[in-house]
């Protein structure tokens, strides 16, 4: 994290949450999960330009990462935007039939 401080590369985000998965802070990837909702670790974001992002073909992108929503809340009426998240090889059909989704802030 200091890296990216020093750099001046991407911004700080405290307090996500994921719901029908949760983060597998030592493999650092998502994973299935039992409960409904799990608190993220403090992540780093940083904005990519497609054509700097690395070269995978269709088949390993599909099976390595998935393109997940950032909602306002758990109302999933304001999207945010979007992440690349790594999924141990995990398609990306399964995430999308689960509903997985990253909110900012809780149901208040």
């Amino acid at each position: 994290m200091k890296k990216a401080i020093d750099e001046e590369q991407g911004f700080i985000i405290r307090g996500l949450s994921i719901e029908s998965a949760e983060f597998d802070a030592g493999d650092r990837m998502i994973k299935m999960a039992t409960k409904l909702s799990s608190p993220l670790p403090t992540v780093i974001l940083k904005w990519l330009r497609k054509d700097a992002q690395p070269t995978l073909s269709a088949a390993e992108q599909a099976k390595s990462f998935v393109d997940l929503p950032v909602y306002l809340n758990r109302s999933r009426k304001n999207l945010l935007c979007s992440v690349t998240v790594p999924t141990g090889g995990v398609p990306a059909h399964t995430w999308y039939q689960r509903g997985v989704a990253l909110f900012a802030a809780g149901d208040e």
